[in-house]
């Protein structure tokens, strides 16, 4: 499993980063993480930045699609998947 750091611009809608680090390089996915987060707080910037462990980015894409999809592509997901059920 890898780690990802994601940098959602609220105010923008949009991803603005995303940094990919190995299963065993945690430490600097945290590091990489709390730097972020302290330089938005400082800029006061709107934005989401967030640690996440997957498989891959394609199973992250899945399971956090707010983060990669517009909202048309989220509104389009999730009718498809209520047409499923």
């Amino acid at each position: 499993m890898k780690f990802f750091v994601l940098i959602y611009d609220r105010s923008l809608r949009h991803l603005v980063e995303l940094e990919e680090f190995s299963e065993s390089d945690y430490t600097s996915a945290e590091t990489y993480r709390s730097s972020a987060q302290l330089r938005a707080l400082r800029d006061k910037l709107d934005q989401d930045i967030v640690l996440f462990q997957a498989v891959s980015r394609e199973a992250l894409m899945r399971t956090h699609g707010s983060y990669f999809l517009s909202e048309r592509e989220l509104w389009e997901r999730t009718k498809r998947a209520a047409e499923i059920s």
